[in-house]
């Protein structure tokens, strides 16, 4: 193998006793055989073969060649010389061990023989795994194992890696997974339109995609970071959702389902291409942050000032000339962030807005501010 030995086979035939061969006919792979070999009751003297060195020579031959022509089936050879093979094969620019490697790796992950599972995470390759790939290989491992099995692979994996193995991708999968079917359909449906997988995590500080789930509910979608030009109707079905991100992409629209989103609080569409948003925006009566900063809006949404519980609005860096009179509607907004914007001047009805604790104006070629500002007590 490019000039390496490969040294993984130790035996090429078995002696097997005529009366044992019906209990081997359920078997799918060569590790199955090897191991139901050898809890059979056959004397050692039995087990070992007599074949010569010419004929075990061409009998590994003729297995390699077998392999091949069926296109790598790690069935065919025993693990642990098949998936080395395979590993070598894909790392030194084999096209078709490059194509199938992970897939056979998912295959007999996903199978309920107990001890190749455990051969190959014991081996390592569960760390060629993305943690896309991990998520298929979960998806199939569940729907062949049950709950302790699966429980049981986890905590073998956990302890032949010291810990550093991907117990913890399988743990945010368990709580992924927990989702009720509608729920978790919807999430499906959404990375099938964005081409990701949206992992469950719990460290919200990171940039998406990732959902963060509280008592079997997610409670954030993060699709933040991920250049996306636009966002499916499906969104709309989160009906628990009460955080969503959706900035630095490249987004021109939202979707009008977005209304349908009764307990969201937190909207973040700072960073994309928006100059408008759907009138549905007006139904998200308990939204108290809204972040629309880095956009196109040449004027502030009418529809976002029916949002009487808005109590952070920022709409920095954008392409605003006025301020609307009914920006006083909102009550309970206690900061207000407009800089970088084009407004010349600001009007004297801003200081009926008792609530507003911060108002920020740099960057705008501001000619003068009406004293009626200075009114606002609680400004900084």
């Amino acid at each position: 193998m490019g000039g390496e030995k490969f040294r993984h086979c130790k035996a090429i035939s078995f002696n097997i006793p005529m009366d044992e061969i019906t209990s081997l006919e359920d078997i799918e792979s060569i590790d199955e055989l090897v191991d139901r070999i050898d809890s059979l009751n056959v004397s050692s003297n039995e087990k070992k073969s007599s074949i010569n060195p010419e004929d075990e020579f061409w009998g590994h031959c003729s297995s390699l060649q077998i392999w091949a022509e069926n296109d790598y089936n790690t069935n065919l050879l025993h693990g642990s010389l098949a998936f080395p093979l395979l590993a070598k094969l894909s790392s030194m620019g084999d096209p078709l061990a490059k194509k199938v490697f992970k897939k056979e790796v998912i295959r007999r992950l996903s199978s309920r023989y107990f001890p190749t599972v455990f051969r190959l995470i014991e081996a390592g390759y569960t760390f060629y795994f993305e943690y896309e790939v991990y998520e298929i290989t979960f998806e199939e491992m569940q729907k062949k194992l049950n709950k302790e099995e699966l429980k049981e692979i986890i905590e073998a994996e956990a302890g032949w890696s010291a810990g550093g193995g991907y117990l913890g991708n399988y743990e945010e999968l368990e709580v992924k997974y927990s989702l009720n079917s509608e729920e978790l359909e919807i999430f499906k449906e959404i990375e099938s339109h964005i081409g990701r997988f949206i992992p469950s995590c719990n460290d919200t500080s990171i940039k998406g995609p990732f959902i963060y789930i509280e008592n079997n509910k997610v409670i954030l979608l993060a699709l933040d970071n991920l250049n996306l030009t636009y966002i499916p109707e499906c969104v709309g079905s989160l009906k628990n959702i009460e955080r969503l991100r959706l900035g630095d992409n490249k987004l021109k629209q939202i979707p009008e389902s977005i209304g349908n989103l009764k307990n969201l609080l937190n909207l973040s569409l700072h960073s994309n291409l928006l100059d408008s948003l759907p009138q549905s925006i007006k139904n998200l009566k308990k939204l108290d942050i809204l972040l629309l900063s880095d956009n196109e809006f040449t004027e502030i949404p009418i529809d976002i000032l029916f949002l009487e519980n808005l109590e952070y609005l920022t709409l920095r860096k954008n392409k605003l000339s006025q301020i609307p009179k009914e920006i006083t509607k909102l009550k309970n907004l206690e900061r207000l962030e407009l800089r970088y914007n084009n407004l010349t001047n600001i009007p004297k009805f801003i200081s009926n807005l008792t609530s507003l604790k911060e108002l920020y104006l740099y960057g705008n070629p501001l000619k003068e501010i009406p004293e009626s500002v200075l009114h606002l007590v609680k400004s900084k």
